[in-house]
C-alpha cells in the first residue's frame, strides 16, 4: 500500500514538474518575444518618423512644384520626389523580415538562422538607402531653397564648394552613427535569441 501511495505521489509530483517546465518555457518565450519587439521598436520608430517626414515632404514638393521654374530644378524636384517615396518603401521593406520573425514556431537554431539572414538583408538595404541619401541630399537642397526662399542656388559656387561638402560630411557621420545604433540593437536581439537555447 505504501509503495503504491509513494508511486502515486511520485507521478503527481512528476506531472506538476512537467507542467511547471512547460509554463516556464512559455513564459521565457513570451518574455523573449516581448524583448525582441522592444529592441525592434528602437529601430522601427525612427524609421517610421523618417518615413512620415519623407511622405510629408513629397506632399509639399508636389504642392509647390510650380515654383521650380528651371529645367535643372524641375529635374532635381522629380528626383527628390522619387527619393521621398522610395526611402520609406526601402525602410519598411528592410524591417518587414525582422518583424515577421516567428520565435514560437521555429526551432531555436532555425530562428537564429532566419534572424541572421534578415539582419544581413536589413543592413544591406540600410547601406543602399544611405548611399542613395548622398545623391538625395545634393538634389534636395536646391529644391528646398527654391521653394522656401525663392532662390536658385544651382548656379552658386557657394552651394557647390561649401554647402555640398559640408552636408556630405554631416551625412557621413550621421549615417555612421545611425547605422551603428541599428547594428547595436540587432546584435542585442541576436544575443537575446541565442540565449534562448540555454
Amino acid at each position: 500500500m505504501e509503495l503504491e501511495e509513494l508511486k502515486l505521489s511520485w507521478d503527481i509530483l512528476n506531472e506538476k514538474l512537467e507542467k511547471q517546465h512547460k509554463l516556464s518555457a512559455r513564459l521565457i518565450e513570451q518574455a523573449t518575444r516581448h524583448n525582441y519587439r522592444s529592441i525592434l521598436n528602437n529601430i522601427a520608430w525612427p524609421e517610421f518618423a523618417g518615413s512620415i517626414i519623407c511622405l510629408a515632404g513629397a506632399v509639399v514638393l508636389v504642392s509647390k512644384f510650380g515654383k521650380l521654374d528651371s529645367i535643372i530644378l524641375q529635374v532635381f524636384g522629380i528626383v527628390s520626389f522619387i527619393f521621398l517615396l522610395m526611402l520609406p518603401v526601402l525602410s519598411f521593406e528592410s524591417l518587414r523580415g525582422l518583424k515577421r520573425l516567428n520565435i514560437s514556431t521555429d526551432s531555436y537554431a532555425n530562428t537564429i538562422k532566419v534572424f541572421v539572414q534578415h539582419k544581413i538583408r536589413f543592413l544591406k538595404i540600410q547601406k543602399l538607402a544611405i548611399g542613395a541619401s548622398y545623391i538625395f541630399n545634393i538634389v534636395l537642397m536646391p529644391v528646398v531653397t527654391r521653394i522656401m526662399d525663392g532662390k536658385d542656388i544651382t548656379h552658386s559656387k557657394w552651394f557647390w564648394l561649401f554647402m555640398v561638402p559640408v552636408s556630405i560630411i554631416f551625412l557621413y557621420f550621421f549615417s555612421r552613427w545611425a547605422l551603428g545604433c541599428y547594428k547595436n540593437s540587432l546584435n542585442k536581439a541576436e544575443i537575446m535569441l541565442s540565449g534562448m537555447e540555454d
